[in-house]
C-alpha cells in the first residue's frame, strides 16, 4: 500500500497544510484536481488591517515514487499594508507600523511547481523521507503586490514518522530568492513541525496542528504562524476531498487570522 503526502494547497495557499494532510492510498489513483479558497485578515504592524482573499486552482499527479502539483492563485488584496502572495502565504514587506495609503488589487498570482521524490518509505520504526522541489514563477503583478517578481527554488526535505494513532511531521527548506524580488531581498529559511492524527471508519477522517518559521527575506521579524485543519474522505471509494484549515499569525509579518477551504477529486 502506498502512502502519499497530499498537497491540499502549493499554496497551496499554505505550506503548513501541505505538508500535514497525508493520505493512505492503494495506488489506484493517478490525479487529484482541486480547488481551494481563503481569505487571511491581519494589521502586518500598520494601523489598519489589510484583507488578501484567493481562490486556487490545483493540479497533482501520482508517480511510483513520485509527485508532481501545480498551482494556480487568483488573488484580491484590499488595504495599507505592504503584503505581496509568496510562496502561497500572505507576507509583510513592511512592518514598522507606518500608515501607507488604502489600495486594491486583484489578479493572477505566482504559479507553484512543486516535485516530490520518496526517498525512504516509512515503517512502524523509521520515518518516511520525502525530497522536495518547488519552483515559484512570477506570473503575478509585484507592483501590485500579487507577486514577488522573480523566480524562486525551493529544495528542502520531509519527515513523517508513525507513532500508535499519530503521525509525527518535520519538514524543512531552503528558498533561493530571484534576482529580481528587491534590491535587499535575502534568501530563506523554512522549518515546521506538527502532528495529525487520523479518526473515523476506516480513517476517512485525519486532523491536524503544524507550526511554522520562516525568515523574512526582506528587513523585519519572522514569519511564525500555527495552523489546525481537518480533513475527509467521502464515497466508497474515497475520491472526494474535503479539508479546512484555521492560521493563527505569531508574528507582525504574517496575518493576525486565516482560514482556507478546498475541495478535490482524485481520478
Amino acid at each position: 500500500m502506498r502512502r502519499f503526502l497530499c498537497a491540499a494547497t502549493s499554496l497551496l495557499a499554505a505550506c503548513a497544510a501541505v505538508s500535514a494532510e497525508k493520505t493512505d492510498d492503494d495506488g489506484s489513483y493517478r490525479m487529484l484536481l482541486s480547488t481551494g479558497v481563503g481569505r487571511f485578515s491581519g494589521d502586518y504592524g500598520q494601523e489598519e488591517n489589510t484583507t488578501l482573499d484567493v481562490l486556487s486552482f490545483n493540479a497533482r499527479w501520482y508517480l511510483k515514487r513520485a509527485e508532481l502539483a501545480v498551482s494556480v492563485p487568483y488573488l484580491r488584496i484590499d488595504g495599507a499594508a505592504n503584503v505581496q502572495w509568496i510562496d502561497g502565504q500572505p507576507v509583510a514587506i513592511d512592518s514598522d507600523g507606518a500608515s501607507g495609503e488604502r489600495h486594491k488589487e486583484s489578479g493572477l498570482g505566482d504559479v507553484v511547481v512543486r516535485g516530490e521524490y520518496y526517498l525512504h518509505t516509512g515503517t512502524s520504526s523509521t520515518p518516511w523521507i520525502i525530497g522536495m522541489l518547488r519552483v515559484k514563477l512570477p506570473t503575478g503583478s509585484e507592483s501590485k503586490g500579487l507577486g514577488s517578481g522573480a523566480t524562486d527554488f525551493e529544495p528542502g526535505l520531509s519527515l513523517i514518522q508513525r507513532h500508535g494513532r499519530i503521525n509525527w511531521m518535520a519538514d524543512a527548506s531552503y528558498v533561493f530568492v530571484g534576482e529580481n524580488a528587491g534590491v535587499h531581498a535575502k534568501n530563506e529559511v523554512r522549518l515546521g513541525g506538527g502532528a495529525s492524527i487520523p479518526f473515523g471508519t476506516e480513517d476517512r477522517h485525519s486532523a491536524y496542528l503544524y507550526y511554522e518559521n520562516r525568515t523574512n527575506r526582506f528587513d523585519g521579524p519572522d514569519r511564525r504562524s500555527i495552523s489546525i485543519g481537518a480533513s475527509t474522505a467521502a464515497g466508497q471509494a474515497k475520491r472526494l476531498r474535503l479539508s479546512a484549515s484555521a492560521f493563527f499569525g505569531l508574528s507582525n509579518s504574517s496575518e493576525d487570522v486565516g482560514g482556507y477551504v478546498t475541495v478535490g477529486y482524485r481520478y
